[in-house]
């Protein structure tokens, strides 16, 4: 008797699963919007499903061709391939994410600039094919421009990782216009040598998508775009990496269009970048950075935004919370992630506690959860500026002895401690 085949509800599901648990490659951590993509073994992989019926063929496409990574030459005529059979075939999914990788863009001439002033410069670069040697291994503005043209219907996310300089040809322009529905767009130039971008180019792929929610520029030489007020009206989200030869043209570029950006993800640089976040201060909402407050520049620690609702920062080593408002969600959190499954920045190992003024607070057992992901718990009563950096210093210096502690104990129990109200 045939064993009857697995719907393809539960195929879906297992298969999702199967890629949950599968590594993928890299995901930026101050883009939070863009989804890794997976990686070719991992597609090759999948693909072979299809062999088992043809409830696995049908379920396995949507999933492979979901988001699509593509970094060579030969997975752009094998992907131009498959598209043109999918025009022929009703059941073929149709690509909505696409990412592009090892772009080659002309290089531009050098002596159009000064170096040291790339950001201000006005005057126009000339595209300079003398002496252009071509890497056969990357890959061509042209070899992709029909690729988007082909997905312009369903395409919603698309993202361009250049080796060197960036820019944009007319065609992959075109295409990118023809796409109604795209919503979210990366755009990361090389950070080799002094690569010079094509900024003109860039404006023009801009104003090609209008309907733009998420924008990421890591372009680490950029004059200004000069985008006309209003454009991008529906931008909310903008991700950037600030360096001194960038930063004229994105607070420009804010200026312009920022008036809709509700999150802010950055790269910060030298404590220079206040004009870049002041910019979106009647809109801003969610702001995310390296590390708060070190990275975050003293021309805005003390200003006023009316609407921000949310900060996260890639690293911290403490922590300080208020108590009584905080303590059931940390309660709920360390319910719903037991072990070490719980993910906390590299360095977080202290939280420490508000309590109010005369209030004692003893809560071994919150303490106790803390311990298993490693992390101390303190608590405080409601300090000061200065009093609160004094109590974070003994923390610090509270920690290193625990460290010496733990490596001269022969007892790991006690090495390890419970939980400190002596703040």
């Amino acid at each position: 008797m045939p064993i009857p085949a697995l719907p393809i509800e539960v195929i879906d599901n297992i298969l999702a699963y199967f890629i949950e648990q599968s590594p993928k490659a890299s995901h930026d951590p101050i883009n939070s919007v863009n989804q890794p993509y997976l990686e070719p073994p991992l597609v090759s992989e999948l693909l072979t499903f299809r062999l088992i019926d043809k409830n696995w063929a049908n379920a396995v496409l949507p999933h492979v061709y979901d988001g699509v990574r593509v970094s060579s030459r030969f997975m752009i005529s094998s992907l131009s391939r498959t598209l043109k059979d999918s025009f022929l075939i009703a059941t073929m999914p149709r690509l909505s994410r696409l990412s592009f990788e090892r772009l080659e863009y002309p290089i531009l001439h050098i002596s159009s600039y000064q170096i040291g002033d790339l950001a201000n410069r006005t005057n126009e670069p000339c595209l300079s094919f003398q002496n252009w040697k071509v890497d056969y291994s990357s890959t061509l503005m042209k070899d992709i421009e029909g690729i988007i043209t082909m997905c312009s219907d369903t395409l919603t996310d698309v993202r361009f990782r250049f080796n060197g300089s960036v820019g944009f040809s007319p065609g992959i322009i075109k295409a990118v216009e023809r796409a109604q529905d795209l919503q979210i767009l990366s755009i990361i130039g090389g950070f080799c040598g002094v690569p010079i971008n094509d900024s003109d180019s860039i404006k023009d792929l801009l104003n090609a998508a209008p309907g733009l929610r998420s924008l990421y520029l890591q372009v680490p030489f950029l004059r200004r775009l000069s985008p006309p007020p209003g454009s991008l009206p529906q931008l909310e989200h903008l991700s950037v990496t600030c360096n001194p030869n960038n930063l004229t043209a994105l607070r420009h570029l804010i200026e312009m269009i920022g008036e809709n950006i509700k999150a802010f993800e950055y790269v910060p640089h030298d404590d220079r970048d206040h004009s870049v976040i002041l910019a979106m201060r009647s809109s801003l909402r969610i702001l995310f950075t390296d590390s708060l407050p070190d990275c975050l520049p003293v021309g805005v620690r003390d200003v006023d935004f009316p609407h921000l609702r949310l900060i996260r920062t890639i690293d911290s080593s403490i922590f300080i919370t208020d108590y009584d408002r905080s303590h059931d969600y940390w309660r709920q959190v360390l319910r719903n992630y037991p072990g070490h499954s719980l993910m906390t920045p590299p360095r977080f190992r202290h939280i420490i506690f508000v309590i109010d003024e005369g209030a004692r607070v003893e809560d071994p057992a919150l303490a106790q959860r803390f311990e298993v992901y490693g992390i101390c718990c303190h608590f405080t009563t409601q300090p000061s500026y200065w009093g609160l950096l004094f109590r974070v210093l003994d923390v610090v210096l509270w920690g290193m002895k625990r460290v010496v502690y733990h490596q001269n104990s022969t007892d790991r129990h006690q090495a390890h401690g419970s939980y400190n109200t002596s703040l």
